[in-house]
This record gives structure tokens, C-alpha cells and sequence, in this order.
């Protein structure tokens, strides 16, 4: 095989003798500033907003089931794990928060990222078990 089949390194942009030096830290924290600050509040701002249209609709009377509940179980963990990727935003901006701002946030997020999981999985239970 020759060379320029797995040379398509400078196509991209990039060159791989630059592979193994410094980032380009204007460009990461360009990156950062608009994922992290932008684009993160809409995105949570349209989750949080769903999720709690889903939580009402879920908690229905005529929705009175394991499965449904584990739904909005779910989605109120999601809000969770929303609202503390929100309260980091202001760090994208620069700005600093009290530090137990941010432990407390973290433990949220952590908690809210596992107890997801561990409902995605419940849900997958409960639904194999129902097709048994």
C-alpha cells in the first residue's frame, strides 16, 4: 500500500509532525467559551422544559405503572443533572463560584449521572420481564 492512502492528515487541516506539541490554547478556550456557555444554556433550557412536560404527563392518573414511574423518576433526574451542568456555565465565562457551589454541584451532577444509569438499566429490566 502506498503512503497517501493513510495520509489524509493535511486534508484535515493538521499536520501530524505537530502531533505531541502544546494545544493551541486560544483556540480550546475559543471552543470552550461557545460549547460550554453558548450552546449549553438553550440545550438545557429545552431539556429542562421537556423533561418537566414529560414528568406531568407521566404522573397522570391513567399512568399509574412501574414503568411510567421509572420514566419520570428518570426525567427528574435528568432536570437534575440539567440544572447543575447550568450553574457551571458562568465558569466559562470566567466567573468564580463559592467553592462549596461547586463541590455541591459536582456531587449533583455525579449522583444524577449514576441514578440515570442505574434507571436506564431498571427500565430495561422491567421491560424485558413484561415481554417474559
Amino acid at each position: 500500500m502506498s503512503n497517501s492512502t493513510f495520509n489524509h492528515s493535511s486534508e484535515m487541516g493538521w499536520n501530524s509532525s505537530e502531533c505531541g506539541k502544546s494545544a493551541n490554547m486560544e483556540l480550546v478556550e475559543s471552543v470552550s467559551w461557545w460549547i460550554s456557555g453558548i450552546i449549553t444554556l438553550p440545550t438545557a433550557g429545552l431539556g429542562i422544559l421537556g423533561n418537566i412536560i414529560s414528568v406531568i404527563v407521566l404522573c397522570k392518573k391513567s399512568m399509574k405503572n412501574l414503568f411510567h414511574h421509572l420514566l419520570a423518576f428518570l426525567c427528574l433526574v435528568d432536570i437534575i443533572f440539567l440544572i447543575s451542568n447550568l450553574v457551571m456555565v458562568p465558569l466559562a465565562f470566567k466567573f468564580k463560584l463559592f467553592s462549596w457551589v461547586e463541590n455541591l454541584n459536582e456531587c449533583a451532577c455525579h449522583f444524577s449521572l449514576a441514578a440515570s444509569v442505574f434507571l436506564t438499566l431498571a427500565i430495561t429490566f422491567e421491560r424485558y420481564q413484561v415481554q417474559i
